[in-house]
This record gives C-alpha cells, sequence and structure tokens, in this order.
C-alpha cells in the first residue's frame, strides 16, 4: 500500500512539473508572438505613415502647408542706445515656408540667442533623467515631424551653418529641479508611452499642426495653463523669467545692436512682459 501510495504521489508530482512545464512554454511562445506582433503592427504603421507623409509633404504636389512663425519685431532703448531686437516664436521644427523665412531672418542679423541647451551644474539623478527623458522622446518626435512635415532646420541650425554664433538661454531641465517627483515620473511615463504608440502619433500630430496654426501665442499659453497648472509653473513661467533675464543682458551688451531670438511659440507672452522688467 505504501508502495502504490508513494508511487501514485510521485505520478502527481510528475505531472504537475510537466504542466508547469507546458504552462512556461505556452507562455513563453506566447510572449513571444504578441511581441513580434506588436513590431509587425509598428513597423507596417511606420511604412504606412512615411508614404501618407512623402505623399502629403515630399511629393512635388505636396499640399500648401500654413506658416506659423510669429515674429516680433521690436525696438528697444537700453543706456539711451536704441536696438532691434526681433523675437520668433516658434514650434522649434520648421516646415519649408518657415525654413524661408528662417533664412531670410538669419541674413538680416549677426547676433543670436535661442531657447535651451544652456549648460549648467547638475546632479548625476537629474543627468540621467535628462538622457533618459531625450532618448525616449526621440521616437514621438520623429512621427509627430511626419505628421507636419517639419523636416526643415530652424534658425538655430542655420544660423550655426552660416558659421555664427548662438548664444543659448536657459537649461530647460534646470527649472525641473523644484518640480514634483510624481511629476518627474509622469512625465518619464508619457515619454515611455508615446514611444510605445508612436506610429499612432502620426495622425495626432496633423491635428497638432492646425492648432499650431490656428491659436495665437496667449491662447496656446492659456491652453496648456489649464491643462496642468504645475507642469505651466516650472516649464513655461519660470523658463520665461530667466529667458527674459539672459536677452536682457545680451541686449545691453555694448557690441550688440540687433538680435535675433528663437523661442517657443507658448514662450512669447511671457518673455515680452518679462522683458519689460529688465529694458526701458
Amino acid at each position: 500500500i505504501h508502495t502504490i501510495y508513494i508511487f501514485s504521489q510521485v505520478m502527481r508530482l510528475s505531472k504537475k512539473m510537466e504542466i508547469k512545464k507546458l504552462a512556461k512554454k505556452v507562455l513563453k511562445w506566447g510572449s513571444g508572438a504578441i511581441v513580434g506582433l506588436y513590431a509587425l503592427a509598428y513597423l507596417e504603421f511606420t511604412a504606412l505613415a512615411m508614404y501618407d507623409s512623402y505623399k502629403r509633404y515630399g511629393h512635388p504636389t505636396q499640399q500648401e502647408q500654413a506658416q506659423a512663425l510669429i515674429v516680433k519685431r521690436n525696438k528697444v532703448r537700453i543706456n539711451g542706445k536704441e536696438k532691434n531686437f526681433t523675437l520668433v516664436g516658434e514650434a522649434h521644427y520648421y516646415n519649408q515656408k518657415e525654413h524661408e523665412l528662417g533664412k531670410k531672418l538669419v541674413d538680416e542679423h549677426q547676433h543670436f540667442a535661442y531657447e535651451g541647451g544652456k549648460k549648467s551644474n547638475q546632479s548625476l539623478g537629474y543627468l540621467v533623467y535628462q538622457e533618459a527623458f531625450e532618448f525616449l522622446m526621440k521616437i514621438p518626435i520623429f512621427y509627430t515631424k511626419l505628421g507636419t512635415g517639419r523636416f526643415y532646420d530652424n534658425i538655430l541650425l542655420i544660423a550655426k551653418q552660416r558659421g555664427h554664433k548662438v548664444q543659448r538661454l536657459e537649461n530647460p531641465y534646470k527649472t525641473l529641479d523644484n518640480l514634483p517627483l510624481e511629476k518627474k515620473l509622469e512625465l518619464l511615463k508619457f515619454a515611455a508611452y508615446s514611444t510605445l504608440v508612436g506610429p499612432l502619433l502620426y495622425r495626432e500630430a496633423i491635428l497638432l499642426e492646425r492648432m499650431l496654426t490656428e491659436l495665437s501665442e496667449s491662447e496656446l499659453d492659456n491652453l496648456i495653463g489649464w491643462a496642468d497648472p504645475i507642469l505651466h509653473k516650472h516649464l513655461v513661467e519660470e523658463r520665461d523669467k530667466i529667458m527674459s533675464r539672459e536677452i536682457a543682458g545680451i541686449l545691453k551688451q555694448d557690441t550688440i545692436d540687433k538680435l535675433l531670438a528663437g523661442v517657443g511659440k507658448r514662450h512669447l507672452d511671457g518673455i515680452v512682459r518679462n522683458l519689460a522688467r529688465h529694458i526701458e
């Protein structure tokens, strides 16, 4: 009886082990199949997006694109001397029409300033966060460019290609120091999610293009502030103050008579408002 009992227990255990092995194989095969189907769909959607983008923007019969740059020409008086200051509000990636206007603006100036890119002291943790965020955002930015037809160089790159020095106005990640941890993680999750659904952003980008061309800078700024007041405070308002202070410092230099500065469209109103506190 004992022998039969032990034998039955061994058989039961062996069956359980076989079932577990089978379950692992099924799970492994199923996971692989899901990943494979996801990758296949990702590539297929990407191919369709690239083809559609070519028909829209790369073909000789491409559709006419609106010009969304906002150019504000100002005359300011500093230390009794009048200076010309041109502020450009942009989406950072230009379509063909904006690129042509950008080249004309660069040709008119010798001194340049541009949003972001300034080096500053940061902790290792923030450097890792910055690298991770920028890496994840490369894919959604690619699909956004496809959807909007914004493949052309902005005034920063045009000026650099022509041998001009461009002074950077601030480090956009520096203002994240005071951002609550949950908001930092929220931004990172957004970047990761956008990477996973990258091809689907192509259609959303077409709607984004309409929004960029139809909304004024104040309407765009108000929309961002309404959507997330905390992010607006740290990523828009604080940066507006920093950039306006930097622009004022450049204009106060005796060697600067004419300056062209490029910033995100949503920063225009805030920079103009804050700049009035630093110059006449």
